[in-house]
Order: C-alpha cells, then structure tokens, then sequence
C-alpha cells in the first residue's frame, strides 16, 4: 500500500475556508475519478502558533493507482510527485508542499 501526502499552511482566519474546499471540493474531485487503486482520503487538521496545517493523505494500492491520478489530472505519469492545487484552495494558503511524498506502507494494525 502507498500513502501519498501532502501538507499545506494556511493563516487562521482561512482555515475554516480552506477545509471546506478539501472536503466540498478537492476529496470529492479526486474520488469522482474512479481511480484504479484509490482506496482511501483523508484530511488532517492542526492548529499551529500563528498558522494551521493541514495534511491530506490518499491510500492507494500501489504505485499504479498514484500514476493514474497523475494522468486523470492531466499531467504526465511520471509527474505524479507535482502537487496541482485549485485556485481556490491555492488562495488561502501561506505554503505548500510543491512534491507530494508517497510513502511505503510497511504495516497497518487495527484495534
């Protein structure tokens, strides 16, 4: 499994806002594709001095499904580390990440 993550900070007075575009917007734009291998989103939030952090993590089942994405968005597979924010979303945020990690899940214990 392959978890791709991504981070963005926005200023607190927009972090309300920039939540509402990942969850009305972004996530349902992504899943709406029906990308071979998406398992999973997710949308982290945490309240930071002087700014907040958001960080969103899809699950995929391989690396193939992470290239798909790339190529659903209209960029080249081998693009598929190139972060494509909306320009919505893109001006509430202070930063981002411009590369999306894409991390090797080794182990997945549940309760």
């Amino acid at each position: 499994m392959i978890a791709r993550i991504w981070r963005g900070w926005t200023a607190h007075q927009h972090a309300d806002a920039f939540e509402s575009v990942l969850r009305n917007q972004s996530i349902p734009n992504i899943l709406a594709k029906n990308i071979p291998g998406l398992r999973e989103a997710q949308v982290l939030r945490l309240e930071r001095l002087g700014e907040t952090e958001f960080i969103t993590m899809l699950w995929f089942e391989d690396m193939s499904g992470v290239r798909a994405l790339a190529a659903a968005r209209g960029l080249p597979e081998e693009d598929y580390e190139r972060s494509i924010i909306s320009f919505p979303a893109r001006e509430l945020l202070r930063r981002f990440d411009f590369k999306i990690e894409h991390y090797q899940v080794k182990e997945v214990a549940r309760a």
